[in-house]
């Protein structure tokens, strides 16, 4: 193999979203499985920690930079004596918006000043911009002036070869579960539905709660309960609207953390409500575990995850069906055993190894 040096631009390494943990998944994985020297930059320092565990083949470049507005070119000329001391072959911009950082080393490219190779690896689908008019702007910069971009579905490469004038390669490649598939036994016993995410407006979680209001209203009896897993700026918006809805007894809040198998396995099955998503990790994670999973079926994410086999896809804001597979999955244990076989045996495509293979094999060309 022909030995390379490859850095993610990661930015914080302390935020726990599923781009930080998927980025540092694939990192960890180049260095266990290849020859190639991996680094991960951060804007960080030696002081802080990263949220996710970054693995002894990854080499840390703290950038040690506090304010990104008012140290931006501090930044970009520590960042280009990085790449110069270490010697990168290839620098991956770690989403899209990422690009604003590095603009000096696509410049030096454009001119013929360095000879680094360029990736972009975006993780939002396509027809989400988050009302951001750079993120639009960045993706076009990307499309002509990137050598490589990465996007987490097929489904995403059909979109921005539409939409763009891509004369860049662009490829699909998944993101992997952080986790090995579980070897426990399913729980059938357990009646803990869980839902895990950022607390904001993209993941929906107000629409879960209006369906489990629903869910207790016909059965308000059970022992089922609700476990929010996650932190976020709606956080007391939607603690208010659990209690507003008369379900507050029956939903736990649980802020982020960095021991989430814990919760993974002693649930039932695991509910997603998402209004769009790029390729959802925690579906990904779930399924390691051998939970079935009830989602909406936004653009991309679920579909590329989900079959008929170990859950149920919902049209994207169908409540009332929502809550029917709710029923259903809650009343029929042999239904989430089945689930539950077909989602260890889907989740092995998303396997650390079979994706990082996939980056190996992009990396050799």
């Amino acid at each position: 193999m022909n030995t390379k040096k490859v850095a993610f631009y990661l930015g914080d390494f302390k935020r726990s979203g599923g781009t930080e943990r998927a980025c540092i998944a694939v990192a960890n994985g180049i260095g266990e499985f290849s020859d190639h020297q991996v680094f991960l930059i951060t804007t960080n320092s030696q002081a802080e920690e990263s949220f996710f565990e970054i693995g002894p083949k990854v080499n840390i470049i703290y950038l040690n930079i506090n304010n990104l507005k008012g140290e931006y070119f501090l930044l970009a000329k520590r960042l280009k004596s990085s790449l110069k001391e270490y010697k990168i072959d290839i620098l991956i911009a770690v989403e899209v918006m990422s690009i604003i950082f590095l603009l000096s080393v696509f410049v030096s490219k454009i001119i013929g000043m360095t000879g680094i190779k360029l990736f972009v690896w975006e993780h939002f689908n396509f027809t989400v911009s988050l009302n951001k008019k750079m993120r639009v702007y960045l993706r076009k910069f990307a499309a002509r002036f990137a050598d490589t971009i990465i996007v987490l579905t097929q489904k995403d490469v059909e979109l921005w070869k539409t939409n763009l004038k891509v004369r860049a390669k662009i490829i699909s490649i998944n993101n992997p579960s952080p986790f090995p598939i579980s070897n426990n036994k399913y729980k059938e016993e357990s009646t803990t539905v869980i839902a895990v995410g950022r607390l904001k407006y993209q993941k929906g979680f107000d629409r879960l709660l209006k369906i489990w209001s629903d869910f207790k209203r016909i059965r308000p009896n059970g022992l089922w309960k609700l476990q929010i897993i996650g932190s976020g700026p709606e956080a007391d918006k939607l603690k208010e609207q659990s209690m507003r809805l008369g379900i507050g007894s029956s939903v736990e809040w649980i802020e982020n953390t960095a021991h989430i198998k814990r919760y993974y396995e002693n649930a039932a099955f695991l509910a997603m409500t998402s209004r769009f998503e790029g390729l959802p990790m925690t579906l990904i994670e779930a399924q390691s575990f051998g939970l079935p999973i009830i989602a909406y079926d936004c653009l991309t994410g679920p579909g590329e995850v989900i079959s008929k086999k170990s859950g149920f896809l919902i049209r994207n804001g169908d409540d009332d069906e929502f809550v029917d597979k709710l029923l259903l999955l809650s009343q029929d244990s042999s239904l989430r055993n089945r689930f539950s076989y077909s989602a260890r045996e889907e989740v092995t495509k998303f396997s650390v190894r079979n994706i990082v293979m996939q980056w190996l094999s992009l990396l050799a060309k």
